[in-house]
């Protein structure tokens, strides 16, 4: 039910609207990154600290729901989202389940402060080029979400997303188990990447008017619905044949994952392109698009955790 306009705003987000604003179905775009970095860790030699992965993936869920807070806040506030061209609750929690537009800004830069705090005990534990990490991480949630410097409204936007959620979490998390860097491993994130701007490149095509009427300027916008889509296509085909390379040349003990990775990515890809993906198919859009993330993320971390168990039994 939409909020009256007529009624007094609150001063706070209930625990239905702030459940709204995390969006817990978006999680598997922070958790699945933090599980990655640490699988390769534990490829590496390094044993697993379970605590700290604990702190690390609550970390990346808090960064994740204020990302998705900050957005929604950006576009309610910016237009782009009204109660006319908004039918799905859960996509626009500022209309249907919270009606102060400051509350929701506190309650995301909240989410921020808690993630902050967790990172500065990671970093205290892990050492201080965890900083470097989360500072690409915090700047590219500011880039992305702020009002004003919003590069979401630019054809930046989802490679930059993907780059703060799949490189730097996935890096961020092989230095808290690792306490070193591997460059080697910033190759190897490279699907985590690509699938996450696969996540928002979906949402953004599907709001190609939505996104045309409030002057934003996507990558979908400047290139069309069908450019977008083939270019979707081509970067999930990609992330699926870099991560056959993975199993091939660094993790051959994992190889047998490959066919549960072809069925798991053709069960999400083949109804993802079967038509134009328009606002009326939009919740399957995101829905497939999430699936084919975790399928093929998931599918990697299990050709290096099997890969591990084979080579050392």
């Amino acid at each position: 039910m939409k909020m009256d306009k007529g009624r007094a705003e609150k001063h706070f987000v209930t625990f239905r609207a702030a459940i709204q604003f995390a969006a817990p179905h978006t999680w598997p775009a922070s958790v699945l990154p933090v599980l990655l970095g640490a699988a390769f860790s534990y490829a590496d030699g390094f044993p697993t600290a379970v605590w700290r992965l604990l702190i690390a993936l609550i970390t990346g869920v808090l960064l994740q729901s204020a990302v998705n807070t900050l957005n929604d806040y950006r576009d309610f506030v910016s237009g782009i989202d009204t109660a006319e061209n908004c039918d799905d609750p859960t996509d626009a929690a500022l209309i249907y389940e919270c009606d102060n537009p400051k509350a929701a800004f506190r309650y995301g830069l909240v989410l921020l402060a808690v993630a902050a705090v967790l990172g500065a005990v990671l970093t205290y534990l892990s050492g201080l080029q965890l900083l470097i990490y989360g500072g690409i991480a915090l700047l590219a949630i500011s880039l992305y979400t702020l009002p004003g410097v919003s590069f979401s409204s630019l054809p930046l936007g989802e490679l930059l997303s993907g780059i703060a959620l799949g490189g730097a979490l996935t890096c961020a998390s092989y230095h808290i188990q690792s306490g070193g860097f591997n460059s080697g491993r910033i190759l190897y994130s490279i699907p985590a990447i690509i699938t996450i701007a696969g996540i928002m490149l979906t949402n953004n095509i599907s709001d190609i008017e939505r996104d045309r009427e409030g002057g934003r300027r996507t990558f979908p916008v400047c290139v069309g619905r069908k450019a977008s889509q083939i270019s979707l296509a081509i970067a999930l085909v990609v992330s699926i044949a870099l991560v056959i390379l993975a199993a091939i040349f660094e993790f051959p003990g994992g190889f047998a994952v490959i066919p549960v990775l072809f069925f798991g990515a053709a069960l999400n890809f083949i109804p993802l392109f079967a038509r134009p993906i328009k606002p009326e198919v939009r919740v399957e859009s995101m829905s497939r698009i999430l699936s084919l993330h975790k399928w093929i993320i998931t599918s990697y971390i299990a050709i290096i955790l099997l890969h591990c168990i084979t080579i050392n039994p």
